[in-house]
């Protein structure tokens, strides 16, 4: 989806960027300093307007320094990473971590009922990632990461990166300070969260530092130990670039692989492989107008049926936000309705008798 994340600004023109990235070389990429010439005529232009006041902060600029971003494909690994200027007061530093921090998860969420079947589809992009989706009772949420000079971003693209956004910060810590709250569980004991995240970035060096990071927090994670399985709070699926070769050969995973339809035959555990999710678009025509055809009908079960087989649960992306869609989701039993309309899909679900069944 092409949302941007609230607050987060265009830099300018960005066939001016491609110009000048393409003089320095670069793939892809953020202007990192400002000329003189150029600042210049900045301050002459607005001076007239603000007069002092604008000098006065053109020269806090200029002695602080200006903070961008330069987002450089590498060519070794295909990896995606980002130069940040250390030009950050550690003020500014201190206080940007504070925001997040500051994003506790309310206990009144303890009282929504938890809905099984409701997947908050780039959550990210909320005004309270994690939170308003806890807030409507959802069990599964997605975040899409970046790999950025060892640090897991969380953002759509590399136009909407930010330092202060990352996965510990937005999906993990909250997480692991619920769960400490209510005796190891985000909701009802026995029930655990999905946590889908899907790899922007290069696959390989992507998960190898994912893989880092979830082992921090593996006091939470539902974890496969030597083919054990361990149930938890919360459990990492892996989606986007998968190294699926990599994730299979660990002894000890802290992760299982999202697959595709062409998965439904695989014959690889279901811890391992615990989910199938595909786009709607590339399967059905039926937009929720009229009737559902009934070869798309037939097909949607079989679809499920199969994956059920195989102790596997079923979601699809890029499904219309529709009471009648949802409705036929939930009639073939698909098992996560993925959706952006947190409100709209909670009154739906709760509304729905067979809920949780």
């Amino acid at each position: 989806m092409d949302r941007k994340i609230k607050g987060q600004k265009n830099d300018g023109d960005s066939e001016s960027k491609s110009e000048m990235m393409r003089a320095h070389g670069w793939k892809t990429g953020v202007l990192t300093t400002m000329s003189p010439s150029t600042m210049k005529k900045s301050t002459t232009a607005v001076g007239i307007l603000a007069g002092s006041i604008v000098t006065a902060v053109i020269s806090l600029l200029v002695g602080g320094g200006y903070l961008f971003y330069r987002v450089v494909q590498e060519q070794s690994h295909g990896g995606t990473f980002m130069d940040v200027a250390e030009t950050e007061s550690k003020t500014a530093a201190e206080s940007a971590v504070a925001d997040i921090k500051a994003q506790t998860i309310d206990d009144q969420s303890k009282s929504v009922k938890p809905l099984a079947a409701a997947h908050a589809h780039n959550d990210y992009l909320h005004d309270r990632p994690l939170l308003d989706a806890l807030d409507h009772g959802f069990t599964s949420v997605e975040a899409d990461i970046f790999l950025v000079q060892g640090k897991l971003l969380v953002a759509h693209d590399v136009t909407s990166l930010s330092p202060k956004r990352t996965l510990a910060a937005l999906y993990l810590d909250p997480l692991r300070e619920r769960i400490r709250k209510h005796d190891g569980w985000i909701y009802d004991k026995g029930r655990s969260l999905t946590l889908l995240v899907d790899i922007k970035s290069d696959a390989e060096t992507t998960f190898a530092a994912l893989h880092t990071l979830l082992a921090e927090y593996a006091d939470m994670l539902t974890t496969v130990a030597d083919g054990v399985l361990e149930p938890k709070g919360v459990t990492v699926v892996i989606s986007g670039n998968r190294p699926q070769e990599t994730i299979t050969a660990q002894k000890l995973r802290y992760a299982g692989i999202d697959g595709r339809l062409k998965d439904l035959d695989s014959n690889l555990p279901a811890d391992l492989l615990p989910l199938i999710s595909d786009n709607w678009r590339n399967q059905f025509h039926w937009t929720g107008e009229g009737l559902f055809p009934a070869a798309e009908r037939d097909k949607l079960h079989a679809i499920v049926k199969q994956a059920h087989t195989k102790g596997r649960r079923v979601r699809f992306w890029a499904t219309p936000e529709s009471t009648a869609v949802w409705k036929e989701l939930r009639a073939a039993g698909v098992d996560l309705i993925n959706t952006d309309d947190l409100g709209g899909l909670q009154k739906f679900l709760t509304a729905d008798s067979t809920t949780d069944k």
